[in-house]
């Protein structure tokens, strides 16, 4: 299922979680990250730290992580088992 963080994303989780109970189904967290516009702080924080790849691709990588984190703590303390899938851009794909 894919993810965004979202309030309706918790809703989504938690109807999953039950549905994979149900079947023995595990369950696979989709984040796909979009392009953004990278906040002028995250930029001159780079900077002061010289690192050098891509401020688009760091910054989407900590919010990601910190959404994949929340919603697979919540999956895995229901006991049902998880992956995650991060892709950059678009992600379509009929399962």
């Amino acid at each position: 299922m894919a993810i965004d963080g979202s309030p309706h994303s918790y809703k989504v989780v938690d109807e999953a979680v039950a549905l994979a109970k149900e079947i023995g189904a595990k369950i696979i967290l989709v984040h796909v990250i979009p392009r953004i516009e990278v906040p002028t702080e995250f930029l001159e924080f780079m900077k002061t730290e010289r690192i050098e790849v891509s401020p688009e691709y760091l910054y989407s990588t900590k919010v990601v992580e910190e959404i994949l984190q929340r919603f697979g703590e919540r999956v895995a303390g229901s006991g049902v088992e998880y992956d995650t899938i991060v892709e950059v851009g678009m992600w379509l794909s009929v399962l």
